[in-house]
């Protein structure tokens, strides 16, 4: 949420979706973190249904995982 409500406007190595490929120019920066903000929502979204309809801890945290994993794909896809 809190990337959705304020997003990083420059390149750093503090704030926002970081990866080589994300910080190799602007135009890259830019669509990395935009798309990473509905991406999180999203999927936080997804975890939060599968938290409430499986109360088990080790599904939700697979489910985690596969997000993550799931969530940094789809954005270096799309920027590369």
């Amino acid at each position: 949420m809190f990337l959705f409500l304020f997003p990083p406007r420059e390149i750093n190595n503090i704030y926002g979706y970081r990866t080589s490929s994300s910080k190799r120019n602007k135009e890259n920066w830019g669509m990395a973190n935009k798309y990473c903000r509905h991406l999180l929502i999203t999927f936080g979204i997804i975890i939060l249904l599968f938290s409430l309809i499986f109360k088990s801890t080790i599904i939700n945290l697979i489910t985690l995982g596969v997000s993550i994993l799931l969530i940094y794909f789809l954005i270096e896809i799309k920027i590369s």
